[in-house]
């Protein structure tokens, strides 16, 4: 979960950072005027934490299943694709 925090957050932080780097040189534009709505960056964050949720289940989910044996690898995946 955590290498999915580092790399969601990580990215977002950084595309911020390019944004207000290239609004200082004078491209872009500030597409909407409005402020938020209460609460709107907590919900919005709170959503991004359940993104990363799934993100890390989706990859234990595998893991966990090939430790006790409820799965394998292919060690050739042609192989194992044309004997159907």
């Amino acid at each position: 979960m955590l290498w999915f925090s580092a790399l969601y957050f990580g990215f977002a932080v950084l595309t911020a950072s390019l944004a207000r780097l290239l609004a200082r040189f004078g491209y872009g534009r500030v597409l909407d005027t409005r402020t938020l709505p209460p609460g709107q960056l907590q919900r919005e964050i709170g959503e991004s934490l359940v993104s990363i949720l799934v993100s890390g289940f989706g990859l234990l989910a595998p893991w966990g299943m090939l430790k006790p044996g409820w799965a394998r690898l292919a060690p050739d995946l042609s192989f194992a694709c044309s004997r159907r």
